[in-house]
């Protein structure tokens, strides 16, 4: 910190207009594991070997620095919290029709994100899964005449953009519901 009688200095001491923030949720929830976004393209990892080494638990000064020069920042699928349940994230795109066929009142409330393009991210702790899982309508078909992709739920080697980064649409990613990560169990 600079010499400022011990103040943040003036270009941190105020939110610009498309500065990411990483929310309190996100902030104080441990377990979670983030990753630097390309700034040129607003999803793809800027660093190589983030599955492995180059992800990081908050508090972090590599990350929270990238973030101040204008980054946006990941959060990684698969890793455990501290009573060993691996998280998990429904990427959910098709929200009417998700809720017409009752999947998503089938999973417990949780922290959930509205994407910048107007989807949903729900986090969750689990044990017992190990898979990435696709969602596709039996009925439904998409302008290509494929069956309409509904989401998936996504698990190790997968990261979603976080809360708080902005989308190449120039939307940001939003808490819509800032309740703790719920934990799913397998029966």
């Amino acid at each position: 910190m600079s010499k400022t009688n011990g103040r943040v200095p003036k270009r941190y001491s105020k939110k610009r207009k498309n500065e990411v923030e990483i929310p309190d949720r996100i902030r104080n929830t441990p377990g979670l594991r983030l990753i630097k976004i390309k700034k040129d393209d607003k999803k793809k990892p800027a660093e190589k070997d983030y599955l492995t080494k180059k992800n990081y638990a908050l508090p972090s000064p590599l990350i929270e620095g990238w973030i101040r020069g204008g980054g946006n920042y990941g959060i990684l699928a698969g890793f455990p919290n501290e009573k060993g349940e691996d998280l998990i994230i429904f990427d959910a795109d098709e929200l009417d029709r998700l809720r017409e066929l009752g999947v998503l009142q089938k999973f417990p409330p949780t922290l959930t994100v509205r994407t910048g393009g107007g989807g949903e991210h729900r986090y969750y702790w689990i044990i017992g899964f190990d898979r990435k899982i696709i969602l596709y309508d039996s009925v439904l078909k998409d302008e290509e005449g494929d069956f309409l992709h509904l989401g998936e739920i996504l698990h190790k080697r997968f990261f979603v953009i976080g809360p708080g980064s902005i989308h190449s649409s120039g939307k940001r990613y939003e808490i819509i519901d800032d309740r703790e990560i719920a934990t799913i169990r397998i029966e």
